[in-house]
């Protein structure tokens, strides 16, 4: 099996990318921004899109403005050609997944897109040598969105998906509001906030779905038709404060509540009705068009088209590829990244850091030496604070001449408020 080339459009970075390899499955030329990006395309290709089915953020580029549509969605193409015992091989995983007729093609484009705003892997296997062969959905992630019955959990997971994706749209909208000079920076760090709900999608998404799972479906049903239901609820608030801008402004915390309201919000009385949504139409047809409606899932599956693709500077000049790629680059799409932005969930602001991708070995060490402080600075803390609750557990029995039962129960409470 030989991956001949792979396209990508606006993975990282905003634009195309060409990466073409050899026999040996080394790359050679293309027009790219940085060849070391290939090993993650590499993972992707290998499977390892399974683990982010909720979303693809993270491989997402950021983008300055807004394009058209589809100038603003992600792809994955790989053009894999088999051997004919590879070919057998592949039949006979098809057919006992159900597919009876075998196909012909040796050529294959491996697909993984994301369609703007809706930034989830959409996968499939599309047959390059014969065009009348039928495409093949890959993935176990799709059925939430062709149930007639759904769940409670199904709901708020699906609405949300849909919610980010519409988000993601209304940011731009946003951005380009004139706003007072005096109001110019907590706008900015609005901005902030509401492109933090994408950015941190996945968490945002369960997050908002708790604070209403946790609302009685009953007043759902009577009483969620206007934003002021869930301003009262304390569930819902108290996500909300859990946002520190939000806590801190009213209005603003109105603002993003109308907002989650009219992505969201607004049809969940008519949704937890008829236990179905009508939001998620224009997902259910991107699936649809994209053969996976009833698309194919197993472990023999996702791993049959696993390869190894690697990067030889020694052999090869890629400067051509990577200067060719930054030429035709728009910068003015580009998001360059302000010094300090909100990230939605954490007591206070964050300073990130928006760095290049060039060598992913270093990356992964790093984040691996992150990682080992990260859980030293833990444990001091646990140790301090054992100690301080230690102290405070002599001075309660050394002042007081209360029953121990009394005693037991402030030593639980206390635990708790920490």
């Amino acid at each position: 099996m030989q991956v001949k080339k792979i396209i990508v459009k606006n993975f990282l970075n905003p634009g195309e990318q060409k990466f073409v390899f050899n026999e040996d499955q080394v790359l050679t030329r293309g027009i790219f921004h940085n060849p070391n990006e290939i090993p993650m395309i590499n993972d992707l290709l290998n499977g390892s899109w399974i683990e982010s089915t909720l979303s693809f953020e993270k491989y997402y580029p950021k983008f300055a403005k807004k394009l058209k549509d589809k100038d603003m969605d992600f792809q994955i193409d790989a053009l894999f050609y088999l051997e004919s015992e590879e070919l057998e091989q592949l039949n006979t995983i098809l057919n006992g997944l159900g597919v009876l007729k075998p196909y012909k093609s040796r050529a294959y484009y491996y697909s993984i897109k994301c369609i703007y705003p809706f930034i989830f892997p959409i996968v499939s296997l599309k047959p390059a040598e014969f065009t009348d062969e039928t495409p093949i959905g890959i993935g176990n992630h799709y059925e939430k969105f062709f149930k007639s019955s759904l769940n409670k959990r199904d709901i708020l997971t699906v609405m949300g998906i849909s919610a980010v994706g519409r988000i993601r749209d209304r940011y731009f909208e946003y951005k380009n509001l004139n706003v007072r000079e005096d109001q110019k920076v907590i706008y900015r760090r609005y901005l902030d906030v509401i492109k933090s709900t994408y950015r941190y999608d996945e968490e945002f998404i369960k997050k908002l779905g708790q604070a209403i799972y946790n609302i009685d479906d009953g007043d759902i049903i009577n009483y969620a038709d206007e934003v002021e239901f869930f301003l009262r609820n304390d569930s819902f608030n108290n996500f909300l404060e859990t946002i520190p801008l939000l806590k801190e402004d009213e209005m603003l915390k109105n603002d993003f509540a109308k907002l989650i309201f009219d992505v969201y919000l607004v049809d969940l009385k008519w949704i937890y009705s008829v236990r179905t949504s009508n939001d998620i139409v224009e997902i259910r047809k991107n699936l649809f068009e994209n053969y996976c409606e009833k698309a194919l899932f197993s472990k023999e599956l996702l791993n049959f088209f696993n390869t190894k693709l690697t990067v030889d500077k020694k052999l090869f000049d890629y400067s051509v590829s990577i200067n060719h790629f930054s030429n035709n680059l728009d910068e003015t799409i580009v998001y360059k990244g302000e010094p300090q932005f909100e990230k939605i969930f954490e007591k206070g602001a964050i300073e990130p850091k928006f760095v290049e991708v060039k060598d992913t070995k270093k990356i992964n060490n790093k984040k691996i030496k992150t990682l080992k402080e990260n859980l030293k600075k833990t444990k001091e803390q646990e140790k301090k604070a054992e100690k301080v609750k230690k102290e405070k557990v002599k001075k309660v029995m050394k002042d007081t001449k209360k029953t121990k039962k009394k005693i037991e129960k402030e030593s639980k409470i206390k635990k708790i408020d920490k």
